[in-house]
């Protein structure tokens, strides 16, 4: 399970800002899926037995939580977020979203909300809440 807090840190890592944050959000949303997708084990625990989950968070990182925080600070890090609550809210809403739509894939997988592959509501869904988080910031 070491390798999970590595994966972790590693995917933060390279997630390299752009200068369009809109793209960005949307990079770090794949990212997020992706690793999902590879830590499933770890997700899983983490939404089947909060418990068992933390009680094992000295051996490895809270997993899909941790990394989305993460990328959600260095997303505020690098586009110099401070003090804009509303922008703040919305990028947390974005994070929320993502963690949701992997929650219902796992406890719901027959779910009609989920007939869109991940590329496609990232396309459609996450660049619309994407623009979103930003637009106050241009305005």
């Amino acid at each position: 399970m070491k390798s999970n807090q590595a994966d972790i840190e590693k995917a933060v890592a390279d997630f390299t800002p752009s200068g369009k944050p809109v793209d960005d959000l949307l990079t770090a949303a794949r990212q997020y899926f992706a690793y999902v997708e590879n830590h499933k084990a770890v997700f899983l625990l983490g939404l089947r037995d909060p418990a068992a989950y933390r009680a094992a968070q000295e051996e490895y990182a809270p997993a899909a939580e941790l990394f989305n925080q993460l990328l959600y600070k260095k997303v505020l890090q690098e586009y110099a977020i401070r003090d804009e609550t509303k922008v703040k809210l919305k990028l947390q809403n974005f994070f929320t979203v993502l963690y949701g739509r992997e929650a219902l894939k796992f406890n719901f997988p027959q779910s009609t909300d989920l007939s869109k592959s991940d590329t496609q509501f990232i396309n459609e869904n996450m660049r619309l809440l994407a623009e979103e988080v930003f637009a106050d910031m241009n305005g």
